[in-house]
This record gives C-alpha cells, structure tokens and sequence, in this order.
C-alpha cells in the first residue's frame, strides 16, 4: 500500500513539474507597445471584425512617436502616425490622401490591451464611430 501512494505521489510531482514548466513566453517587447496586436472592432460599418495591426517606434530612440500599419485593416502600406503621452496615443497623420483615420487609444500600464475611439473617412466610406480594442496575440 505504502508502495503505490508513494508511486502516486511521485507521479502527481512530475506531472505538476511538467505542467509548470510548460509556461507561455511572451513573444512581445516587455513594457512597450510596440510590436504585432490583433485589433477587435465591435463597433462601426464593417463590425464586427478583427485583424493583426503592428505598431513601431518610429525614431527607436523615442517612445514618444509610432506608426501603426494595418489599421482599419487597410493594408500594410497604410501608415499612421501617433503620439504617446503617459497611456494615452493620439493619431495625427496618415500617409494616404484618400484614407483619414483620427482617434484616442488608451493602453494598459502592463501593455496588454489598447482601447480605441475612432473615426474613419476615406474610400471605404464613413464610419464616424468605431470602437476597438487591441490584445497581444
């Protein structure tokens, strides 16, 4: 009897050992933004929709500034430029003379998620009032 709760035991220890060290690792950059996010839209024309957005530094020497491509999911060539203020990222220029997006986003102090209010106006027509959140894939 002693035998098997010892085999038990030692056989539970080794499953939890295995199960924690299956531990997920974050392909992302630790307190930034930057990188690849999956952006859900649950509200607007097209909603609800969700597609990968990546956000770059756009001087790596200064967090202040960064680009976003794909947002909208406009294509990969769609860029627009943004400041960063404590949590708060402001849009101010796209590089499209056809597209024009303008919006607030607030991350996370453990940027994990990115909540947005925005506007859109261009070729895919209007949609005024869109509201959307990023997560890390």
């Amino acid at each position: 009897m002693n035998k098997r709760v010892y085999i038990l035991s030692l056989l539970l220890v080794s499953l939890l050992l295995i199960a924690a060290s299956c531990e997920k690792v974050n392909s992302y950059p630790k307190n930034s933004i930057e990188g690849t996010w999956r952006c859900f839209e649950n509200i607007g024309l097209n909603s609800p929709r969700d597609y990968n957005v990546q956000i770059n530094y756009y001087n790596p020497d200064d967090s202040t500034e960064i680009t976003l491509l794909n947002l909208y999911n406009l294509g990969y060539e769609f860029e627009v430029w943004a400041t960063v203020e404590d949590t708060t990222i402001t849009l101010y220029y796209t590089n499209s003379l056809n597209n024009d997006i303008t919006g607030i986003g607030h991350f996370t102090r453990d940027y994990n998620v990115i909540y947005w209010e925005l506007s859109y106006f261009g070729n895919a027509g209007s949609d005024p009032n869109i509201e959307a959140f990023f997560r890390r894939p």
